[in-house]
């Protein structure tokens, strides 16, 4: 007997039903691609937050500030300008403050109270000269005296350091470290041709 056709329905059938197969392997596929592409993705990025910037609560030291009392010539702002003449420049040069009386005072503010171990200053030679601190502004004690038979510069302005590890270190003008918030000079005796170019603290 011979094998009977299929029918128009059963054909119809028969087409949807692999059409259907073949959309759930596509699907399949797809989700398959996806997951791959996901598994090989780097991970995303962490984002840090920034930091929020702060002012430092760290106050800055003041630079020295200089003044004087009495009658002098040139701005008193030389003998702190960080700027020392050359050996032997003269004693009323314009890189110089210069004065005739042994009134005449000048003062350095060091801004806050600090410990003062050495200082360095350059002042006109063969003149006595006495360098003084205070806490307070008020009460001033003696750090040392510079007398006119020191240094090795004449005529002229001498530098005179306090500080061993300074090429003008003078063993005469050592002394124990203090606590000082204001350094003073004045000349003692000498010529009444009195100078300072600079005068500085560490």
């Amino acid at each position: 007997a011979g094998v009977p056709l299929p029918t128009q329905q059963e054909m119809a059938d028969q087409a949807r039903k692999e059409a259907e197969e073949v959309s759930a392997r596509v699907d399949e596929a797809h989700k398959g691609m996806a997951a791959s592409a996901k598994a090989a993705a780097p991970p995303p990025a962490s984002v840090k937050a920034a930091a929020p910037v702060t002012a430092s609560t760290k106050a800055a030291v003041p630079a020295p500030k200089a003044a004087g009392k009495g009658e002098f010539q040139n701005p008193v702002a030389l003998a702190s300008d960080g700027k020392i003449p050359m050996e032997g420049t003269p004693w009323d040069s314009e890189q110089c403050v210069f004065w005739t009386s042994e009134e005449t005072v000048f003062t350095w503010d060091l801004g806050k109270e600090m410990t003062v171990s050495s200082v360095t200053l350059q002042v006109d030679n063969n003149d006595d000269y006495a360098v003084e601190y205070s806490r307070d502004g008020k009460k001033y004690e003696k750090l040392f005296t510079i007398t006119a038979d020191m240094g090795n510069i004449e005529p002229g302005m001498d530098t005179f350091s306090s500080d061993p590890n300074d090429r003008q270190y003078d063993a005469a003008l050592a002394f124990e470290p203090v606590k000082a918030r204001y350094l003073r000079l004045r000349a003692v005796s000498g010529d009444g041709a009195y100078a300072v170019s600079e005068l500085s603290a560490n």
